[in-house]
Formats: C-alpha cells, structure tokens, sequence
C-alpha cells in the first residue's frame, strides 16, 4: 500500500476523530448549545413548554452524538477496506 493510498483511505477518519475532539470540548457542552438550539425549539414550537423544550434539546444532543459515531464507524470502515 503506498503512502499516497493509505492517506487517502484514513485522512476522512482522522480528520473525523478531529471532529470528535473537537465537539467533546466545553465549547459543545449541553450548557452551550442550550443557548443555541432551546431558543430555536422555542421559535419552531412556541406552545411547548420548558420541560419539553429540555428534554428535545437533551435527544437532540444524543441523536447527534450517535450520527457522529455512526459517522466514524463508517470512515473506519472505509479506511479497513481500502
């Protein structure tokens, strides 16, 4: 396998893994995104209440944190095949 084929294989997955450091740092904590994505839920449901509001931001977060693992499951895949 030659440096170039390689690289092209794994560079998606580790720049994934990046990703993925990069969103498990304070800056991407429940308390930050809430300043985004609550006040968003707010404005699409204006009817619901805060506990409904938390608890969609809260499977919001966990749907994001399984489509970036199931992401890298498949870059990993893909760098294995190539």
């Amino acid at each position: 396998m030659t440096k170039q084929h390689w690289l092209r294989s794994w560079l998606p997955a580790l720049a994934w893994a990046v990703l993925i450091w990069l969103f498990s740092t304070d800056a991407f904590s429940a308390a930050h995104t809430s300043r985004i994505i609550e006040p968003l839920l707010l404005w699409l449901l204006p009817g619901a209440g805060m506990r409904v509001v938390h608890l969609a931001h809260f499977f919001i977060r966990k749907a994001a944190h399984f489509t970036e693992y199931f992401v890298f499951c498949l870059l990993l895949y893909r760098g294995l095949r190539g």
